[in-house]
């Protein structure tokens, strides 16, 4: 999951309430947090990586992938291929063995 973007949620319409649920402790994964879990999650097998359940209203695809970019090379791990899951768009079927 990477879910929100801190900046986009905070500037969002969305009621206070739900701004600090999605940001608590039992909310969503922000971008960040998504990455640097990549660090503890991927391992030396790991060959594909989705990212999923983006906000429609606070996150953009093209910010995930910048940020995603940046981990895997600082992971040293060009070997990895990774793209985000569109709600709207079916990704072509992957195999997981």
């Amino acid at each position: 999951e990477s879910n929100y973007d801190p900046e986009s949620l905070r500037n969002s319409g969305r009621p206070i309430q739900v701004k600090r649920r999605i940001m608590g402790h039992h909310g969503h994964l922000s971008n960040a947090d998504c990455m640097a879990a990549l660090g503890e999650l991927v391992q030396k097998n790991t060959r594909k990586v989705i990212f999923a359940h983006l906000s429609s209203e606070c996150n953009r695809p093209d910010l995930v992938l910048h940020m995603a970019r940046h981990c895997f090379e600082e992971l040293k791990r060009a070997d990895v291929e990774y793209c985000v899951a569109d709600q709207a768009n079916p990704l072509k079927t992957c195999w997981i063995a």
